[in-house]
């Protein structure tokens, strides 16, 4: 309160600043006729759409390459096996054209014998 002023000079000036604090309007939502407003806000939400609508299939995508990638992992892998024993029969197979290793076979596995050798077969315990 000034010193120079009275008290209800005083007291109106505070009325004057009440009523313009009250004829302010507190706006949450603009007028229906401000369409700009609405215009931005609609393509926003618009906007906001689409990201999301990418988003998920952008994820979904990706999570699919993984899937694929994890599979052609075990198929690598599997292939890799199955190289390796492609190989040892390979090998099997050259082993066997010899005619040192058939022998050796024929010995361990059939129990033969060359012509004047004697067999002696031991009981399992």
């Amino acid at each position: 309160m000034n010193t120079g002023e009275s008290p209800t000079a005083a007291r109106l000036t505070n009325m004057r600043k009440l009523n313009k604090a009250k004829n302010k309007k507190l706006v949450l939502f603009p007028d229906k006729k401000n369409k700009g407003y609405w215009k931005k806000r609609f393509l926003r939400g618009i906007v906001l759409f689409l990201l999301l609508y990418f988003a998920v299939l952008f994820a979904g995508q990706y999570w699919r390459l993984w899937q694929l990638q994890q599979s052609k992992k075990a198929l690598q892998a599997e292939i890799a096996q199955i190289q390796a024993e492609n190989e040892a029969m390979q090998q099997e197979i050259e082993r066997l054209n010899t005619s040192s290793y058939i022998e050796v076979l024929a010995r361990k596995e059939l129990r033969m014998v060359r012509q004047g050798e004697i067999l002696f077969v031991l009981p399992d315990e």
